[in-house]
């Protein structure tokens, strides 16, 4: 397992759409973590649309509930997951489980149907900053309950939407995952999506750096550790966890545009009501960064800004060129390749 970056992503159509564009020499060096939160369809067309869009490349399909649980229908879908694995030889369609699910008594007939496939797995572990310490370790006991070659598993520290480039966090995380992970054989990689809150953003255009970055660079250099790097693209972590805003409005959590510079965010802020004169908008402001961007991706921007006949696009277009932008640009630029 040599992948320098795990995406992750929900498994919407414009993601779906944004993964099938890229080109060999991105996807060759990444290895997506999907997670099924709001998945609806059968499994046998989860299957298929993975066979479609992402066809004999390696994924990680999490199908847990946002708190790592797996109950109920969940917990029938990675069964069905893992007998389609055991049936099929597939080498490339991957499980992640998250660590207190391993650790919790209710696995027990998940644990011992993976380690009897013997397929690779992704140990899925939350964390915060202030409370890293004593909550990795505890959390990575789980990797003693699965019996597979350690490097077949790849261990993901998920930092989720907590910012851990701060000063007085990074010593302590550096010296943690040193402690627990300095002699671990398989994969490890550390992922943020730190970014702020919609309320925080102002209407329109902002400029957001991006925390999660710089402290993955950081880390990297001061554990002398190989860390994959992993984020969420180009979304909040949360975003479609939950359909409806915690207003209890009943509508969808309104959008948000952002694309990825070197140690930047690019954001604007939309409403379902301006959405597509917004997005129209950022695509004409912004022309002159994309410009420097030769990803399908950004190449869809630009034809949309230049030339007036072409369709303005919404949302789900937008994340589409996001996502394939996001993606080139972590491979050819921020991990110096």
């Amino acid at each position: 397992m040599n992948w320098l970056y795990l995406p992750i992503l929900k498994w919407k159509r414009a993601e779906q759409d944004g993964l099938i564009a890229l080109p060999d020499d991105i996807t060759d060096k990444i290895c997506p973590v999907i997670e099924t939160r709001m998945y609806q369809n059968s499994t046998q067309e989860l299957y298929q649309s993975i066979q479609h869009y992402w066809s004999n490349k390696p994924l990680f399909l999490d199908v847990a509930t946002p708190d790592g649980l797996i109950l109920n229908e969940r917990f029938e879908r990675l069964r069905k997951v893992l007998d389609y694995i055991h049936q099929t030889e597939d080498q490339y369609l991957k499980v992640c489980l998250w660590s207190q699910f391993i650790n919790s008594p209710f696995s027990q007939d998940i644990i011992e149907q993976v380690n009897q496939i013997g397929c690779d797995v992704c140990v899925r572990v939350r964390v915060t900053p202030k409370g890293v310490e004593a909550s990795l370790q505890k959390e990575l006991k789980c990797l003693e309950r699965l019996s597979l070659n350690k490097r077949q598993v790849t261990v993901l520290v998920d930092f989720s939407s907590s910012t851990f480039n701060d000063p007085s966090y990074i010593p302590i995380i550096s010296r943690t995952l040193s402690k627990c992970l300095k002699d671990f054989p398989g994969l490890v990689a550390v992922a943020s999506g730190a970014f702020p809150k919609t309320k925080q953003l102002n209407k329109g255009f902002n400029l957001v750096q991006r925390d999660d970055l710089a402290g993955w660079l950081e880390l990297s250099d001061i554990t002398n550790m190989t860390f994959a790097y992993s984020d969420y693209t180009c979304h909040d972590p949360i975003w479609e966890d939950n359909k409806k805003d915690k207003k209890g409005g009943g509508g969808p959590t309104p959008p948000i545009m952002r694309y990825a510079s070197l140690t930047q965010w690019h954001v604007r802020k939309l409403t379902s009501a301006q959405e597509s004169p917004e997005s129209s908008k950022f695509i004409l402001e912004d022309k002159e960064r994309v410009l420097e961007c030769s990803c399908l991706g950004c190449y869809e921007i630009k034809q949309r800004a230049y030339n007036p006949s072409a369709r303005v696009g919404n949302y789900p277009k937008h994340l589409t060129d996001g996502v394939i932008h996001h993606i080139t640009t972590v491979i050819k630029k921020n991990l110096a390749l």
